[in-house]
């Protein structure tokens, strides 16, 4: 073989090996395009999720501070119910306790009608 056989050969299998590396980096820098677009979409996820973490966390101490003045608003009603049916329970009480004092004024008044129905009777048998 001559040299210049020699040179088309090495010539060949070298730009063989030029034409692999270069699919390799083209794979490599194509898997590093790729990344880098994944990585990028990653980021703008996780943006779009850190935004909707904030509101729905806004979202949440909205409620919570709606649930507080809803726990006061009941806790208000109740304390006012206790105190109406208090109020109620010792109206009744004493409303009882006025007809026991009607009732017994009542007998007074009969016993006082009776007592002078005698006297008058006596007066006018004598």
């Amino acid at each position: 073989m001559s040299a210049g056989e020699w040179i088309a050969i090495i010539s060949g299998i070298s730009g063989a090996i030029v034409a692999i590396i270069g699919v390799i980096i083209s794979g490599l820098t194509a898997r590093s395009a790729a990344r880098k677009d994944e990585i990028s979409s990653l980021r703008d996820a996780i943006a779009i999720l850190q935004v909707e973490n904030e509101r729905m966390q806004k979202r949440i101490q909205s409620l919570e501070i709606e649930i507080q003045e809803r726990e006061q608003r009941i806790l208000f009603l109740e304390t006012s119910l206790r105190e109406q049916t208090q109020a109620r329970a010792e109206r009744e009480e004493t409303i009882h306790k006025m007809e026991v004092e009607i009732m017994t004024l009542q007998d007074q008044v009969r016993t006082l009608q009776n007592k002078e129905s005698a006297a008058t009777d006596e007066i006018l048998s004598d």
